[in-house]
This record gives C-alpha cells, sequence and structure tokens, in this order.
C-alpha cells in the first residue's frame, strides 16, 4: 500500500512539470493600455510586406494610427487586480475630502480616515406674528446716500429711517416710532444725508421741498394748545405823587416841599404784582405740502388796577409835590393840613396787555429723536396803560364856609405794534415720553404811540352850583388832549418748557417766558412835574388860556416793557 501511495505522488509531479513546460508557448506578456480602455489583447498580425518579428503587443481601441510606435502619453500603469474576498465593514477606504490641505501631507497611498461629526440639529422656525418687525441698522459714518432708495421700499411703502431701532410696518404704514411712506419721494430720494441741516437743498430730486424726511420722527398734522400764564410785567415809571411831613410841622407854604418832605407814593420798594393771564394756539401742516403749514397764536393778561388811597382830617399832612415853572424851585399843593384842609387822595392805575401772531412755519430740520422748525409772518402787540389821581378836599378854616374841591387828573397810553417776525421752534425727547422744547421770536415793524391827557376841577360851595374846569394840577391846557406818533421798535420773545407725553394725542408742559418790546410810552412817563400854576383854573376862570413857560407839556417819553414768568399748558394733536 505505501508502495502504491508512493507511485502516485511521483506519476502527479511528473504531470504537473509537464503543464509549467508547455505554458508559454500560449500565453501572452500583459498588455499596456490607456486608462479606462478595455482589458482585452490581442496579438498585432504582421504585415504582408514584411518579416515577422517579434514585438510587444499593441493595446486594441487605441484611436491612432499603426505607426508602428506607441505615443508616450497612452501608456498608463496596468490595472491592479483585486482578490475577489470578503470584504469587511472596517476595511472600506475612506477618501480625504476634496479642497485645499488643513493638514500636513501624509504617507501617499495612505487613506486618512474622516472625523465623525455628529448632526446638526435644526431649530424649528418660530410662528410668525401678526404685525412684522424688522431692524433698521445704523448706517456707517459716510455712507453715502443714507436716504437714497436704499432706504425706500415703494413695493411695501416703507421708508426705514436707518438710526431708530425697531420700526414696525403694518398694512403698507409704518406705525408707532415710525412715519408714514411718500412713495413719490422715496423713489425719487437720492443724495442726501439725513439730519444735516446745513446740507439740505431748497430744490433738490428728493423734492424735500414738499415731502417728508424718511429720517424723522413722524410729527402730528394738527396740534391745539392751551396755556395758563403767571407773569409779571415792568413796573411803571412814576414821580413823587403825594407827601407828607415830619414833626414838627412846618408852614403851610413849605409843608409837602421835596427834598425835605418824605415820599409817601410811590414806594420805591413797591414791586407789581404777578397777574395771571391765558394763551391759546394751534396749528397745521399742509395736506400735500407736509414741509410747510400755518400755526397762530392768541395771548392776554388780565387787567389789574392798582388802587392806592390816602386819607387825612388834617393830620397827617398830605400834599402833592411839583416844580414851579415860574421860578424853577419846589413846591406843593395840600390836600390836607391840620385847621386848613382835610382831604382824600386816590390813586388808580390799570394795565393791559395782548397780542396775535400768525407764520407760515417750514420744517428746517429734523433727527430721530429732534426737530427744528423755522416761521416767518406777522405780530401784533397792545400795550394800555392809564393812571387816575382823584383828590378830594374840603376847607377846614370856617372863613371859608365849607367849601370843596375835587381835582381829576387822568393820564392814559396806548401802544400799537405791527410788524414783521421770524423764529424757530425745536424740541427735543430726552426720555422715553419726557421732551424739552423752546422757542425764540424776533419781530421788528413800528409802533403806534397815542397819549390822552385829561383833567379837570370842581368847584362846590355851598348856597352855590358847583362849576368845572378845564385842568387838574398835572393836566392842565398845555397838555390837555389826544396825541399820536409812530416811532421804530422790536419786540423779542424767548421760551422755554419742559413735558410729558401722556398718550399718542395728548400732553402737558410747564416752562417759561419772557417778552420783550421797546419804545413804548407808559402812562406814569407822561405825568410832567414841572407846572405853571397860572394854568390852573379858578372859580372865576375855569378855562385859562395857555400863557408861557406852557408847561406841564406833552413828554411823550418812551420806555421799555417786559413780560415774564411762568406758563403751564395742555396740548391736543393729531
Amino acid at each position: 500500500m505505501k508502495a502504491l501511495w508512493i507511485g502516485s505522488l511521483a506519476a502527479i509531479s511528473l504531470a504537473a512539470i509537464i503543464g509549467f513546460a508547455a505554458a508559454p508557448g500560449s500565453a501572452y506578456e500583459p498588455a499596456w493600455r490607456p486608462a479606462g480602455a478595455a482589458p482585452a489583447f490581442q496579438r498585432v498580425a504582421p504585415a504582408a510586406n514584411s518579416a515577422v518579428t517579434l514585438n510587444r503587443p499593441v493595446p486594441l481601441g487605441a484611436a491612432q494610427e499603426s505607426t508602428g510606435v506607441v505615443p508616450a502619453a497612452l501608456l498608463d500603469r496596468p490595472l491592479p487586480t483585486f482578490r475577489a474576498k470578503t470584504i469587511e465593514p472596517d476595511d472600506v477606504p475612506r477618501l480625504l475630502p476634496v479642497g485645499p490641505a488643513q493638514h500636513k501631507a501624509t504617507t501617499p497611498g495612505v487613506v486618512k480616515p474622516l472625523t465623525q461629526v455628529a448632526p446638526r440639529q435644526v431649530e424649528p422656525l418660530p410662528a410668525p406674528r401678526p404685525t412684522q418687525t424688522f431692524s433698521a441698522p445704523m448706517p456707517a459714518p459716510g455712507a453715502g446716500d443714507l436716504c437714497g432708495p436704499a432706504l425706500c421700499s415703494p413695493s411695501q411703502g416703507v421708508c426705514r429711517p436707518p438710526s431708530w431701532d425697531v420700526v414696525t410696518v403694518n398694512q403698507g404704514f409704518v406705525v408707532d416710532d415710525g412715519v408714514t411712506c411718500d412713495v413719490e419721494c422715496c423713489t425719487t430720494c437720492v443724495s442726501e444725508t439725513c439730519g444735516a441741516c446745513w446740507g439740505k437743498r431748497w430744490r433738490d430730486s428728493c423734492s424735500r421741498w414738499w415731502c417728508e424726511d424718511p429720517c424723522c420722527r413722524p410729527r402730528p398734522r394738527c396740534w391745539l394748545r392751551g396755556e395758563y400764564l403767571l407773569m409779571g410785567i415792568s413796573d411803571a415809571n412814576l414821580p413823587p405823587l403825594v407827601t407828607s411831613e415830619f414833626a414838627p410841622i412846618r408852614s403851610p407854604d413849605q409843608a409837602g416841599v421835596l427834598p425835605i418832605s418824605p415820599i409817601l407814593f410811590p414806594d420805591p420798594d413797591h414791586q407789581d404784582e404777578v397777574r395771571s393771564g391765558g394763551r391759546f394756539a394751534f396749528g397745521f401742516w399742509f395736506p400735500r405740502r407736509c414741509n410747510w403749514g400755518l400755526d397762530a397764536s392768541f395771548f392776554m393778561l388780565a387787567p389789574r388796577t392798582t388802587h392806592v388811597e390816602f386819607s387825612s382830617d388834617g393830620s397827617p399832612v398830605l400834599a402833592r409835590p411839583f416844580q414851579d415853572a415860574n421860578t424853577g424851585g419846589e413846591s406843593a399843593q395840600l390836600v390836607a393840613y391840620p385847621g386848613l384842609l382835610a382831604g382824600t387822595l386816590t390813586f388808580d392805575s390799570t394795565v393791559r396787555f395782548w397780542g396775535v401772531d400768525a407764520h407760515l412755519r417750514r420744517r428746517w430740520c429734523c433727527g430721530p429723536r429732534w426737530w427744528l422748525d423755522g416761521f416767518i409772518g406777522y405780530r401784533h402787540l397792545n400795550l394800555a396803560d392809564t393812571i387816575d389821581i382823584h383828590e378830594n378836599l374840603q376847607i377846614t378854616d370856617p372863613a371859608a364856609g365849607g367849601a370843596r374841591f375835587v381835582v381829576n387828573d387822568h393820564f392814559g397810553t396806548r401802544n400799537n405794534f405791527n410788524g414783521a417776525q421770524i423764529g424757530l421752534e425745536g424740541e427735543l425727547k430726552i426720555f422715553r415720553r419726557w421732551f424739552l422744547a423752546g422757542n425764540l421770536k424776533f419781530a421788528m415793524g413800528g409802533v403806534h404811540q397815542i397819549v390822552n391827557i385829561d383833567g379837570a376841577t370842581t368847584f362846590s360851595a355851598p348856597g352855590a352850583a358847583p362849576v368845572t374846569g378845564r385842568g387838574g394840577l398835572y393836566a392842565l391846557a398845555s397838555n390837555i388832549g389826544r396825541h399820536e406818533r409812530t416811532d421804530f421798535a422790536v419786540a423779542n420773545e424767548f421760551g422755554i418748557k419742559l413735558g410729558f407725553d401722556v398718550n399718542e394725542h395728548w400732553r402737558i408742559y410747564a416752562g417759561y417766558n419772557i417778552l420783550y418790546l421797546s419804545n413804548v410810552v407808559r402812562a406814569g412817563d407822561q405825568i410832567d412835574r414841572v407846572v405853571n400854576f397860572n394854568l390852573a383854573p379858578e372859580p372865576g376862570n375855569l378855562n385859562p388860556a395857555v400863557v408861557q413857560p406852557a408847561r406841564p407839556a406833552v413828554l411823550f417819553r418812551q420806555s421799555d416793557f417786559w413780560a415774564q414768568g411762568g406758563q403751564f399748558g395742555i396740548e391736543y394733536h393729531w
């Protein structure tokens, strides 16, 4: 059996050696071919007129002519031969990502696996709100056109102010902190910088001459204001009107004569009291010319009468001082003196002041939290001042039989100012609802001055009818009458206020206001202390003729007038 196994193995080995020896006669070398060509090979048939030579096989499917020379560019490496085996999951090669290398070069032929990245979680989109909001970023300085078509969207009807935080869009209009978009202005707005007052042109392609600036805070179309005024006015200039005597009392021809006698009225420390008043204003912007508007206002200070009364039965002494025009020295008319006269002296003064103005208003420049308007228009001021001095005395000397005298002096002035006015008004938002506002007005024109002077003296004697003569003491035939003239004057006004927006329609505020008017005539300035007593009426000469020196005279003495104080107002706008 062992010999049988050895014989079989020898036969198998001999057959194998014979097979391997015959193999070179039917096999070919691997052929070189371009990448992607078919793997089949054939032996090239020799040409008929050429001798049979041995050469490398030519790859089939080549697109070149049979020149006998194979181009080097068509030679490629032979395709690798893979053995068929079961591929495990870990043996699958992973290729590097395509793109610029982010790591150092690795050894050629080594495949580097990618790092496993966890999938990114995508958050769901929030549900849309009823009102769409968007943020308008602040433009960089020097960004060029800040209010051109980039900020305007005619399709949505929205002008987006670049400097506001949030603008709310609702049905094609901007509400809350936004502005209503004018499509015509938006589509033509070019080459301007928002908020530059001096950079705006009067006429430009943006039509800002007529249209709103989308970079500015929205303004109400109409407004109404009511203000309560609590103001004081400048004091009247009065000469010494009432004097008295120190003890011991001097003789009747020296009693009450300045400068020795004390002055009872006016009191140097007297200050005119504040008085109430009111102001009403309204205005609106033109519907299709929203940068132009009209406004008007009316104010009035309540008239207040200053009443001063002095009464004496002879002690203390009361007198009315004056300067004698004939002698040039001081003198006095007695009202009360012991054993001679008893009397009462009253002084009444009334001041009335009111005014009205109207303007054509232009939006000058503005920003997201402020605005400044300019205006030009007309202003009228009326200042009326009156002084009445009433003297009622009785002769206490029994020899006179109880005769009575009533002396009246009246001085009235009126100033009518009419002029052209220009000014500025602005507002600044300092908090969400608080604001600071102010205005400055300057007017120039003519003031028509009217001075009315009148006087009368009534004599009453027992058993006789009273008679009245023309003239009192400071009002005599030399200055009695109506006198008028016109002079140049200026009227300036300044106001500042701090307010709070209650809601979108109502606001309240408080502030300070001062108004100045030059070259006015006041009643106290028209009293001439220089008196020619020969012009005073007497029972036998009730209408004396004017003689020289013609004093008192019409002085037309001018002074300045001001009114200042607090203002407390409420405004409704829409």
